[in-house]
């Protein structure tokens, strides 16, 4: 079984009916097989960005979502935490979570944001 790490976008774009998800990451998804992992850190993201207004989910439907998902939700743990003294420097403190996540854990990362590039070796799934 493949375990795949979803950025937080992902997550959003694969439960919203209008969600724009490549066919590859679709496909992965999709697969029976594959182990699909959340970090607590994107329900920390998306409850935060929630409460300003800049995203329109409540806690039931992220709830929903986790579920309909079949979403292993993991902690945000000591060992992820110090994978960030390795990151490059980066504004957005939750993808430099996500990012220190999947390289700890050693497991890809389903997501779209090209700035995930610039993380030696990550390995990002999207087109």
């Amino acid at each position: 079984m493949a375990a795949v790490l979803l950025d937080t976008q992902t997550l959003i774009e694969a439960y919203l009916p209008s969600g724009h998800l490549p066919a590859k990451a679709r496909q992965i998804l999709a697969d029976p097989d594959t182990e699909r992992i959340l970090s607590v850190v994107s329900i920390v993201e998306i409850g935060i960005k929630s409460s300003l207004g800049k995203l329109q989910i409540t806690e039931a439907e992220l709830q929903k979502a986790v579920m309909d998902l079949q979403l292993k939700l993991i902690p945000f743990s000591p060992k992820h935490a110090f994978g960030l003294f390795r990151l490059p420097d980066r504004t957005d403190m939750f993808d430099r979570m996500i990012v220190a996540t999947a390289l700890a854990e050693d497991v890809p990362i389903i997501g779209g944001d090209r700035e995930f590039s610039k993380y030696k070796g990550l390995k990002v799934i999207w087109r």
